[in-house]
């Protein structure tokens, strides 16, 4: 596919479809095609100047998002007992041993890792495991929903009283829709504002042009709709800078997205500056059972 558009189109900036894609294609794009890139991905393989100078993640890392968790948690219950509970997949394992750093360095005990199949259903050993260990807060990684679900509303049966907190693919809305009355019960790290956050004047404007131009999505735009659109703020801007240098180049490109510093996306996040290709900051948000939205617990937090 990628091949195709660029032999038709000859993009100077492309948006893909996963970590997989993501992960073949670098080489390519490094040494080949030499165009800006960025993808539904959190991967640390597009978060390395040095060694993909042309990708880039409009957000946080997954280890990233892990310290911001683990940041978080840190403040609120230092010395707390940790488990990760994720999946045994590429996805669910890449922030881990960053993750058992992290937890030293922050005086968190690391007391329990959890694997689970993705739409695992049998979690009782786990679940009592973590009782056993007396876990205060458990990580989901590498999951979107199942069996996170599971996990808590089985937690309640067997007597495990401890906070879940996951990263931002399972901080949308249809896991609460899942969660029912338990989605108060569920925190996460998100990187953009939420659609109905209308306070901020970016969603506002994507909310109108979405009711305008895309009516039967008017409802709601997920979290993936605002990582692309932060993902496209950033290859405009940097578009812009190139071409005020006086060429658009790959190479022109990457050096112009690496000089962005503060700049204003409306309450999309806040201002942004681009660390290595990425965005290290996030936001905790808690579900509400109520409302079945996510509300801010916390503010930006920031990794040094």
């Amino acid at each position: 596919m990628f091949k195709r558009l660029y032999a038709q189109y000859k993009p100077q900036c492309m948006w893909g479809q996963s970590t997989g894609m993501t992960k073949a294609l670098a080489p390519e794009i490094k040494d080949r095609y030499k165009v800006l890139y960025s993808a539904y991905t959190f991967a640390e393989k597009a978060a390395n100047p040095k060694e993909n100078p042309y990708l880039f993640l409009p957000g946080p890392t997954y280890v990233e998002q892990f310290g911001v968790v683990l940041k978080y948690i840190a403040k609120e219950k230092p010395g707390a007992n940790i488990a990760f509970f994720y999946s045994d997949t590429e996805f669910g394992r890449e922030p881990i041993p960053a993750g058992r750093e992290m937890c030293k360095k922050l005086g968190l005990n690391l007391v329990a890792e959890e694997i689970s199949k993705v739409g695992g259903v049998d979690i009782s050993t786990q679940i009592l495991d973590m009782k056993r260990k007396k876990v205060d807060y458990c990580i989901f990684q590498g999951f979107v929903t199942t069996p996170i679900q599971t996990v808590i509303k089985q937690s309640k049966d067997y007597g495990l009283k401890c906070q879940f907190m996951g990263t931002f693919w399972s901080t949308e809305k249809h896991l609460l829709d899942q969660l029912g009355p338990q989605a108060s019960e569920y925190m996460g790290v998100t990187a953009y504002s939420y659609y109905y956050q209308d306070e901020f004047p970016m969603i506002r404007k994507i909310r109108a042009w979405t009711k305008k131009h895309h009516p039967k999505f008017a409802d709601y735009r997920s979290q993936a709709y605002m990582q692309v659109f932060m993902g496209t703020t950033l290859f405009i801007e940097s578009l812009r800078r190139a071409d005020k240098k006086g060429t658009i180049t790959g190479d022109s490109l990457a050096k112009a997205l690496a000089s962005i510093k503060n700049f204003d996306v409306g309450g999309l996040m806040p201002p942004v500056t681009m660390k290595n290709n990425s965005i290290p900051v996030g936001r905790i948000v808690r579900g509400n059972s109520k409302t079945v939205k996510f509300d801010a617990v916390s503010d930006w937090i920031y990794l040094d």
